[in-house]
């Protein structure tokens, strides 16, 4: 399987060696019998892939689900051909692509008994997917096959070259958190900033997106953000996939002399957006502006009047 992998990086380097126009998106390598290429488009059918995609992991199995390779993709070498070229045996093969990945995981042998788990326990991970299973983007063929296989089937001709398109989703909703009037922020000794976690959701994926059943909770200390001269408490999230009725909670827990607990289920807030159903993929954006009452009195919840579009500089 090492072989496998290094077989495959290599030939990567010298497809992007020969190559030397400046436009190489129908650039390949003469050796390669497969290309894939890769898109990502938004809800509104724009071209995100450049903003949001860092890296790829492409990890191929064979016609018969076990693992054949692990192959990581670079920032560089996706900005020289957005995809990936290869030779390979003739036959079928099942494909998935996990991007912006620095999870840790288990590689198993089959699609469902591999994992990724989000590394980052404050934040979780940005992460992203294909093949896309909100088939914005296929043909019918396509949609068929990935919904059925739970995985990307491409089946390489006996001759000739194999062209085919893997397309991205979103394998995280981000949710941005704005508490105002919290008094530990007029603190006289220095600002005391609560703890705002995300609780009760899935603690990995496995290779088909399928969420496993062991729950996680995701911490973070907030920080100040200023807007327009208000201050905030801020925390951003990258949790991964839930469904409308997960019982997922918001939780702010203020600490020292500021001891305070208050919930905010995901309900709600999906209420607050006049959200009904979520579906793995969308491309979904949860803010939500949670205001101090006082201890022991239930917070009032908004959506804030302004966005804060990139707090951290990450990729949503």
């Amino acid at each position: 399987m090492k072989a496998n992998r290094a077989f495959l990086t290599i030939l990567a380097a010298a497809t992007l060696c020969g190559c030397i126009v400046d436009d190489r998106s129908d650039c390949y390598d003469e050796d390669a019998n497969l290309i894939l290429k890769f898109e990502y488009f938004d809800n509104g059918g724009e071209d995100i892939f450049a903003d949001r995609i860092e890296t790829v992991d492409l990890i191929v199995f064979d016609e018969y689900k076990n693992f054949y390779a692990w192959v990581p993709i670079s920032q560089n070498q996706l900005e020289e051909f957005r995809g990936y070229q290869m030779a390979v045996d003739p036959g079928d093969y099942y494909m998935v692509c996990w991007a912006n990945n620095n999870s840790s995981g288990n590689q198993g042998s089959t699609p469902d008994a591999s994992y990724v788990y989000h590394s980052n326990p404050e934040t979780a991970d940005p992460l992203h997917y294909a093949p896309d299973k909100r088939f914005a983007s296929m043909d019918e063929i396509a949609r068929t096959r990935a919904m059925e296989e739970g995985t990307w089937k491409v089946t390489v001709a006996p001759s000739g070259s194999t062209v085919d398109t893997m397309s991205f989703m979103s394998a995280h909703r981000t949710v941005n958190v704005y508490l105002k009037d919290f008094p530990g922020m007029n603190n006289a000794a220095g600002p005391q900033f609560p703890e705002i976690s995300i609780e009760n959701l899935a603690e990995y994926y496995d290779f088909t997106l399928a969420r496993g059943p062991e729950r996680a909770t995701f911490v973070q200390t907030s920080h100040i953000l200023t807007v327009e001269q208000e201050w905030w408490c801020y925390a951003r999230f990258y949790i991964p996939h839930f469904d409308y009725d997960n019982n997922v909670n918001v939780v702010i827990r203020g600490t020292g002399e500021y001891t305070y607990n208050s919930t905010v289920t995901m309900e709600e807030i999906l209420e607050l957006h006049e959200i009904t159903e979520v579906f793995d993929g969308d491309d979904l954006v949860l803010d939500v502006e949670v205001t101090y009452k006082g201890d022991g009195v239930p917070v009032e919840i908004s959506i804030p009047a302004f966005i804060v579009e990139d707090v951290d500089g990450g990729f949503d």
